[in-house]
């Protein structure tokens, strides 16, 4: 009997190319993997030469997907989306009711955690549980679904708005009290809190600056690899940190953040949540899902 499926390449090519198209960087790829860097350009090199195609163009600062590549990684993306639901789902005990939520640090403690103390007050029978992760490829393992920040594709059913925010400078009260708004340039030159993360959906000073219409010289601070870390600097009185209006309202409703200054600029990303299919959520699922959007 023929193997089925014979025209497929080798799953570790398969693998390996998943990891970096995700990534975008065949580095971060390879930290993953738990193999060296010239490990995975030599197995989507291999992939690329047994499909006759290029997968990644390579740029002086990195990779990036072809067309080809970011078809293959879409296939595949959902692809084994599909397996780990299916694994999760014929893992669980019939009775395991619980819903799995994945989020970062900061949107675990000041947004979703808050609405689920809410949430188990009318549905105190559904256990949630959280799966934090502050890097950008997002939780490890398999989540109902995922709280995120970045680009929505609002035609796609496995994204769903929650909102829309806006950026702006806060601090300490006694940081206030000690320094005064004025120009976007005094504000430049004031100590500032930059965020030295991987994510590339983090809007920084300089893009908020810039985007404000300055580019003159920035303080550079002190630079932290965590916002709930830099929140915390903040309110140390360590500096200014670009914040999230909506998403820090419960330090700013506290008195442990101020707005600083009248400057505001509409951040180019929205928070949504990115399900599994909408067809295979679980009624637990479907029901957490829907009281937290009707919960904004």
């Amino acid at each position: 009997m023929a193997r089925p499926f014979k025209d497929l390449p080798p799953l570790t090519a398969l693998s390996t190319f998943e990891a970096a198209a995700r990534h975008g960087s065949f580095k971060l790829a390879a930290e993953e993997l738990n193999v060296t860097a010239g490990a995975v350009s030599h197995q989507i090199k291999a992939l690329e030469q047994l499909l006759d195609i290029d997968l990644f163009h390579r740029r002086h600062r990195g990779v990036e997907l072809t067309a080809h590549g970011e078809t293959l990684a879409d296939v595949m993306h959902h692809s084994l989306s599909d397996i780990a639901s299916t694994l999760d789902q014929i893992s669980k005990a019939d009775d395991d009711a619980s819903v799995t939520i994945g989020a970062t640090t900061a949107t675990s403690s000041l947004w979703l955690t808050p609405r689920l103390s809410s949430f188990w007050k009318q549905h105190g029978n559904i256990p949630v549980n959280q799966k934090i992760s502050d890097t950008q490829a997002g939780p490890d393992g398999v989540t109902d679904f995922v709280v995120r920040y970045g680009e929505m594709r609002s035609a796609d059913p496995t994204h769903h708005l929650l909102f829309e925010d806006r950026l702006i400078p806060l601090c300490s009260p006694s940081f206030a009290d000690k320094h005064r708004p004025g120009s976007r340039q005094e504000l430049a030159n004031l100590p500032l809190i930059h965020l030295g993360a991987r994510d590339t959906d983090w809007t920084s000073w300089h893009t908020w600056f810039s985007q404000l219409n300055y580019n003159g010289k920035i303080s550079t601070g002190i630079i932290v690899n965590n916002y709930t870390i830099a929140l915390q600097a903040a309110r140390d009185d360590l500096g200014l940190v670009l914040g999230w209006q909506k998403l820090v309202h419960p330090l700013l409703e506290s008195g442990e953040l101020v707005r600083f200054g009248k400057n505001s600029l509409k951040a180019p990303g929205s928070f949504y949540i990115h399900t599994q299919d909408p067809n295979r959520l679980s009624p637990n699922a479907s029901t957490v899902l829907n009281w937290l959007l009707q919960s904004i």
